[in-house]
């Protein structure tokens, strides 16, 4: 029993208090590994040496990962190229379909089309559908925007798309509806132009052939991360703009402190690993961005000017947010919550739920239940682990070594009177009384006391429907 029990306080412990998916907000002796200092790339051994022997006063979120690399520069771009000179494919240009791609994320269809250039030679070029484009158009502005180096990309509100033949058409209407699961095919495919050609809206451009890495599109893995703060530090950027297809349904706040951590809302945090210094140095980049830096993020993600005028609101509350949870002193930006346009935003929520030349929706109606799914498995996942918590806690309590166990004291003093009557009975030959007594014996007692309570609502500053 005894292992048993301790095998189950183990599991839920580690699953009560463990840190996984957090960043801290304190130096906890772990260095990146591409850390310039003094024109030397530091070990992590010595970038902490270098810590310590400044009494813990040397900051290392003021290190710059070493620009030997087609990914970044130390520079801060005044403005963005223009999104003529991303890629040549234009408004309603006719282009040949040539070949379907392997997703690398989920709800990802990327197809290849070919477009004839001015020598008439075909180039190969990538589209893209996905719910989540505006957020990869502005993932892609914002790391611009701080020195990262991306492979060209494009919004296209709408496009000709050529097919060989009607099977072939009919097939790509199919794939988008049931195998890269995104929906109705008539949110992207708005007509057609011709037996064989669709009019195909709201997507994106790429090249087929990066010569660069696509930071804002292309999943990160714990290899490709491999401890560098260049990498590493994308969790905050990604979590910036990790926009649900409702915007109203986008928290002011980007994250929010937890036991000397920081919680940040993004699925992927733990796969970063990114330290305190990590997210400051990054963070501080952002900080010096100003407003006008932040419209034209918020414009490169080509959506609609009301959800445009909605998310710059939210992008600067959330870099507000951000300079806070790392200890950025920063001057904050005005927020306006209550920000209007027309009837399609009213007083800081979206109210138009279906808007043309858009796959995406933007805006979701007031959902039945006010805990979304996700929040009711973190119910479920609270209520499990206190049920838990509470049977192996009054099982633990039941383990005799943890206080005194009057039962076998008393026991072991009935039968020490016993034994002393039945040795009187044999000498004297004779019945013998047992008489009356009391004793007294000192007692001890312990319990193991750990609850862990299910809030629901705002509590301590976050606004978690479920903590």
């Amino acid at each position: 029993m005894g292992f048993n029990l301790g095998l189950i306080l183990s599991i839920i412990l580690s699953s009560v208090f463990a840190q996984s998916g957090l960043i801290p907000r304190e130096h906890i002796n772990r260095a990146a590994t591409d850390l310039v200092y003094q024109g030397e790339i530091l070990l992590p051994e010595e970038a902490e040496e270098l810590y310590l022997s400044n009494k813990k006063h040397f900051d290392l979120s003021d290190l710059n990962p070493t620009e030997d690399t087609d990914s970044w520069k130390n520079i801060f771009p005044e403005k963005l190229i223009s999104i003529d000179e991303e890629l040549p494919i234009q408004f309603l240009e006719t282009v040949e379909f040539d070949s379907f791609l392997i997703s690398t994320r989920d709800n990802l269809f990327r197809f290849n089309v070919n477009l004839e250039n001015e020598f008439g030679v075909p180039v190969t070029y990538t589209l893209a559908m996905s719910k989540q484009i505006h957020n990869f158009l502005m993932l892609k502005a914002l790391l611009e925007k701080i020195g990262y180096q991306l492979p060209k990309m494009k919004h296209l509100k709408k496009v000709k798309i050529s097919f060989n033949s009607i099977s072939k058409k009919n097939e790509f209407i199919n794939y988008i509806e049931k195998i890269a699961l995104l929906g109705k095919a008539s949110n992207w495919v708005v007509d057609e132009f011709n037996p064989t050609t669709l009019i195909v809206q709201d997507i994106i451009a790429l090249e087929s052939l990066p010569l660069i890495y696509n930071l804002a599109m292309a999943p990160l893995t714990s290899n490709e991360i491999n401890g560098r703060r260049l990498m590493s530090s994308l969790v905050i950027p990604l979590a910036l703009t990790n926009v649900p297809e409702s915007v109203n349904m986008l928290r002011w706040n980007v994250g929010q402190v937890s036991n000397k951590n920081v919680s940040i809302q993004y699925p992927d945090t733990d796969t970063f690993n990114a330290s305190y210094e990590d997210a400051r140095w990054i963070s501080k980049r952002i900080e010096k961005l100003k407003t006008s830096d932040w419209e034209e993020i918020v414009e490169r993600g080509g959506t609609p000017k009301p959800v445009q005028m909605l998310l710059l609101q939210k992008m600067l509350s959330r870099r507000n947010n951000l300079m806070k949870l790392f200890n950025i002193d920063a001057k904050m930006f005005e927020i306006n919550d209550k920000v209007s346009f027309g009837v399609a935003l009213v007083e800081g929520k979206l109210t138009q739920e279906k808007w043309p030349g858009y796959g995406s929706r933007f805006a979701f109606g007031d959902p039945d239940s006010p805990l979304s799914s996700s929040e009711m498995n973190s119910w479920f996942k609270s209520k499990t682990i206190q049920t838990l918590l509470d049977v192996a806690v009054s099982g633990f309590n039941q383990i005799p070594y943890l206080g005194t166990d009057e039962i076998n004291v008393t026991n072991k003093k009935i039968s020490q009177y016993i034994k002393e009557a039945s040795s009187k009975i044999k000498i004297a030959d004779l019945p013998q009384m047992i008489p009356l007594k009391s004793f007294q014996s000192p007692s001890l007692h312990g319990g193991l006391i750990l609850n862990r309570s299910i809030t629901t609502g705002a509590y301590l500053g976050t606004d978690n429907m479920v903590q």
